[in-house]
């Protein structure tokens, strides 16, 4: 059994990397092990319970490779002078078969970040995982959901899955998970 961390009604307020959800990716820990001691470089499940929170940013402002529940929380956009962002970059491994779970979760903005501005996601490593559940979205959401992150090439083994899959999507978002 590993580590729980349970967050309930409270509110993370930032820009650029608002909530990390460890562990780290396991590159970043070996490129790291100079810098980071002993008790963060060793790998170990993590489970995260968000409920009923809301968590302001405008870049990657969830982001990690832990299993993460987010449950009845505002996502929330905020503008910090950029015209675009992305609200989760999950760094998950292949063996990994659980990432963030957005369930019920309603993502908003303020009133200075423009419509069509913000993908719910973009994968920040190869496998990233992040399942929008029952979600609500406002205008500033971009019709095609989800970014690949530049020309990584990682739209081929991103993990995005959103349910109900909304028309506009891009072609390699899920509307469920495959076995």
């Amino acid at each position: 059994m590993g580590t729980i961390f349970l967050m309930e009604d409270c509110v993370l307020r930032s820009t650029q990397d608002t909530l990390f959800v460890g562990p780290l990716p396991q590159d970043l820990i070996r490129r790291y092990v100079d810098l980071l001691p002993p008790e963060l470089r060793v790998e170990r499940l993590l489970s995260q319970r968000f409920l009923r929170c809301r968590i302001d940013g405008s870049v990657d402002f969830i982001f990690g490779c832990g299993r993460a529940l987010f449950q009845d929380c505002e996502i929330r956009s905020v503008f910090d002078g950029r015209t675009g962002g992305f609200a989760a970059a999950p760094a998950h491994a292949l063996e990994q078969k659980e990432g963030f779970l957005f369930r019920n979760c309603a993502f908003t903005r303020e009133e200075a970040v423009d419509d069509g501005s913000i993908f719910l996601a973009r994968p920040w490593r190869d496998c990233g995982l992040a399942v929008f559940e029952d979600c609500s979205y406002e205008a500033h959401i971009r019709p095609e959901g989800f970014d690949p992150w530049l020309d990584s090439g990682r739209d081929k083994t991103a993990r995005f899955i959103e349910i109900p899959l909304r028309p506009g999507r891009v072609s390699w978002a899920k509307a469920q998970m495959e076995s």
